[in-house]
């Protein structure tokens, strides 16, 4: 089994993208996902399957939507790929380490053609 960081886009502690990490554990759970852990209410889960992280985005994003409600863009990466984007960090010496934030995406960007 691999372990998986599950990183849901938009989740809000009320409103239309409610997720009860409570609740999202039960289901990851009860669908046989192992460990599985969630951080707060920030919608950031660890846990372990025999998926694919490709597989598995989809599929955690339509249990969400079944189960719980809110139809979620899902990103799931490994601690290695979240190790690797701290130790790239281009902004650490002489910069505020808690001021210094980064975005994954969940596919590569467009190239941004400039005049």
């Amino acid at each position: 089994m691999k372990t998986y960081i599950v990183l849901l886009r938009g989740v809000m502690p009320t409103g239309k993208n409610k997720v009860p990490m409570a609740q999202l554990r039960q289901v990851l759970s009860d669908d046989g996902f192992n460990n599985v852990r969630t951080w707060v209410q920030s919608g950031n889960v660890l846990l372990k399957t025999e998926q694919t992280a490709t597989k598995l985005e989809k599929y955690v994003q339509n249990l969400i939507k079944k189960y719980i409600g809110p139809d979620l863009a899902v990103m799931v990466r490994t601690g290695a790929q979240l190790q690797k984007v701290l130790e790239e960090n281009p902004f650490q010496e002489g910069y505020d380490i808690s001021r210094v934030f980064f975005v994954s995406f969940k596919t590569p960007p467009r190239e941004i053609l400039t005049c």
